[in-house]
């Protein structure tokens, strides 16, 4: 069972704890899980603040260089980033990374304002924010719509939908006498609004792993936990070295959520990366 998984009361665990057992510095990402008190939080930053300087500042380097390259970052230049973030240098704002102080996702937040890709148009930028669209309607499928003029429907009314000859759907609210009529002939639609729409952008990613059985029943279980779609994937086994190359194009409407991901993906059994990339 997976540390993160959310116990309900009344479970019960084995914790089977190893002769040199230590932390791992990814307990901290909120987004992940792991840690769900404040105090258990304090905890595991103190056992990293107790660590040498040096070490903290190698590994809280390495940590943010593997977060930017899962995103297809691979250089990086840090001096501006640590005046953005307020550091007086890359060392200290490594350091605050190590100990836990500075969160990971916070920072590349910071660099993808800074970071321009030479990706399409139609790719997920760094920067991406959850976008939300004017009411909507729902329940339309594919085809073209437009208001009635005769009850001017608004968000918030009950309405229907009438096809004309044209294929056109019209927009009527449910009590209209014109919506009532078309009833009869059997040309009209349940309708809904939707009032706000989380507009997603596909991103390309790429899993290589030793291949095993059910690894591709895992990244998808990792998928369908994150609610991402996926738009199309494709495998390729070299069979010599075992290895495994699956390229996906996912939907994806935020950041953070591409991160939880690809870190969630990336820690499965047998999986050697997990990465955006740019084709």
């Amino acid at each position: 069972m997976p540390l993160n998984t959310v116990l309900s009361s009344g479970d019960r665990e084995e914790i089977i704890v190893g002769d040199e057992a230590e932390p791992r510095r990814e307990w901290l990402h909120k987004h992940l899980g792991y840690v769900a008190s404040s105090r258990a939080r304090a905890k595991i930053q103190g056992w990293f603040a107790r660590r040498e300087k040096e070490k903290n500042i190698e590994d809280g380097k390495k940590l943010l260089v593997e977060e930017l390259s899962h995103l297809g970052v691979e250089r990086f230049e840090f001096s501006d980033l640590v005046n953005r973030i307020g550091y007086d240098s890359p060392n200290e704002m490594f350091y605050a990374l190590a100990v836990g102080d500075l969160g990971t996702f916070e920072v590349v937040e910071q660099a993808a304002d800074l970071v321009q890709l030479g990706v399409a148009d139609h790719q997920l930028d760094l920067d991406i924010q959850t976008q939300e669209n004017k009411a909507v309607i729902d329940g339309l499928g594919d085809l073209s719509y437009m208001m009635s003029d005769c009850c001017q429907p608004v968000p918030g009314d009950l309405i229907v939908g009438v096809i004309n000859d044209a294929g056109l759907v019209l927009v009527h609210r449910n009590d209209c006498f014109q919506a009532l009529k078309a009833d009869v002939s059997g040309r009209q639609m349940n309708l809904d609004w939707q009032e706000s729409v989380e507009v997603t952008f596909p991103v390309n990613i790429e899993v290589i792993a030793y291949d095993r059985f059910g690894l591709l029943h895992d990244i998808t279980r990792i998928l369908m936990h994150e609610h991402t779609n996926v738009q199309s994937m494709t495998s390729f086994v070299d069979k010599a070295s075992n290895r495994v190359s699956i390229k996906m194009v996912i939907e994806v409407a935020q950041l953070n959520k591409l991160l939880q991901t690809l870190e969630k993906t990336i820690h499965l059994p047998n999986v050697l990366s997990a990465r955006r990339t740019m084709s």
